[in-house]
């Protein structure tokens, strides 16, 4: 498989992933305010049940790391293996996934949290080229980029 458009198509899905695609540039005078936190919780796995929620509100954490995107979501959430290693996805599906995410991330802003993913371009970029092909987000890339929602 040849890839010529490699680092254009890294850099639409983490666009789309990160929801980059639909926002401005930021003016390179402008300076973002510091974000300044004393609890941060990460999970890595377990937090799709009820009993995540009860430690979020007795930690009252200010900064939750939640969910998987990029190269992990979009290699493992429609697999069979969404809920292992590394992801532990609470559902299946692009689709359904993502809903849930967009879920419990508005739940964890409606507690005033502060809320950033889990992105990771390396551990499951895959190779673009191998014996049985593609893998990881080059296998997704040929085999489930949508264009109606994803763009050419």
């Amino acid at each position: 498989m040849n890839c010529p458009r490699i680092s254009e198509i890294v850099r639409a899905a983490v666009a789309v992933a990160t929801g980059l695609a639909s926002v401005e540039p930021v003016k390179s005078a402008e300076k973002a305010p510091r974000t300044e936190f004393t609890r941060m919780v990460a999970h890595w796995s377990e937090y799709g049940g009820p009993e995540y929620w009860k430690f979020i509100d007795a930690v009252k954490p200010e900064l939750v790391q939640f969910g998987f995107y990029g190269g992990h979501f979009y290699s493992l959430a429609h697999t069979e293996q969404f809920s292992g290693y590394p992801a532990h996805f609470p559902v299946r599906g692009l689709d359904e996934c993502g809903g849930w995410f967009t879920e419990k991330n508005a739940e964890l802003k409606k507690r005033r949290i502060l809320v950033v993913g889990h992105f990771n371009v390396e551990f499951l970029v895959g190779d673009p080229d191998g014996p049985d092909g593609p893998r990881g987000f080059f296998k997704w890339y040929r085999d489930g980029w949508d264009e109606a929602s994803l763009g050419p």
